[in-house]
């Protein structure tokens, strides 16, 4: 048997038999599963330490048997947090819905927007972060929309429309509708730094492009 650690991103908890449960987690090679023998006892010591979308340093064994989950978990220790309260209990649940759903090809980019973004959840920016990190995860699946001009001519001037199922912004010539220009500043922002996306981003207009995000989500993932 091979003992390694690894850092991971808690996305999923099921009860195998009276105490013990399966975890899928998140690392920066992808999704796991890993059999984790007596968490749901009390006095475990792993128990507090695995919580849903906390970023745990686990200890694992690769059993190397076929016949069983191949990793088992030894010792789990908290590294970060996600806290959860009556304010953040949404953003908590989007979040885990969504990544549950998503296979995730490349996922280290996601994992150190999470870690970093995670950090300000319940500084009343909820909103926005939970937009940055969707469109992270639009980035690290390869659908994030294009976003230097026109979709369709590559033009950077007269952008009038954005929409998601069409790959990007539209300039007047390739669309008849038009959004507000606050609306269309936020939707470039997204993809520059979180703290550029917060500075021009209104909490209504975030609201907005959650809305716009998980729709595109929904369709793609039939979420």
């Amino acid at each position: 048997m091979i003992e390694k650690n690894i850092k991971a991103l808690i996305l999923k908890k099921e009860p195998q038999g009276e105490f013990n449960e399966i975890l899928t987690i998140l690392t920066s090679k992808g999704k796991l599963k890993i059999f984790a023998p007596g968490v749901r006892k009390l006095d475990s010591k792993n128990r507090n330490n695995i919580n849903l979308l906390d970023i745990s340093e686990l200890e694992i064994i690769d059993s190397q048997k076929s016949n069983v989950l191949f990793y088992r978990l030894k010792r789990a220790s908290l590294v970060q947090q996600f806290p959860i309260n009556l304010n953040t209990l949404y953003i908590w649940e989007d979040l885990l819905n969504i990544l549950n759903k998503i296979m995730f090809n490349n996922p280290l980019q996601f994992l150190n927007s999470f870690s970093k973004l995670t950090k300000l959840v319940d500084s009343n920016k909820d909103i926005k972060i939970l937009d940055y990190l969707l469109f992270k995860l639009l980035e690290t699946e390869g659908i994030a929309p294009y976003m230097q001009g026109c979709v369709e001519c590559k033009a950077k001037t007269n952008l009038v429309d954005f929409k998601f199922y069409k790959g990007g912004f539209l300039c007047h010539l390739h669309s008849e509708d038009s959004l507000d220009h606050e609306l269309l500043t936020s939707l470039f922002y997204l993809s520059k730094s979180f703290e550029e996306f917060d500075v021009n981003t209104s909490f209504l207009v975030a609201k907005k492009t959650k809305d716009m995000i998980i729709t595109y989500l929904r369709e793609y993932y039939f979420i």
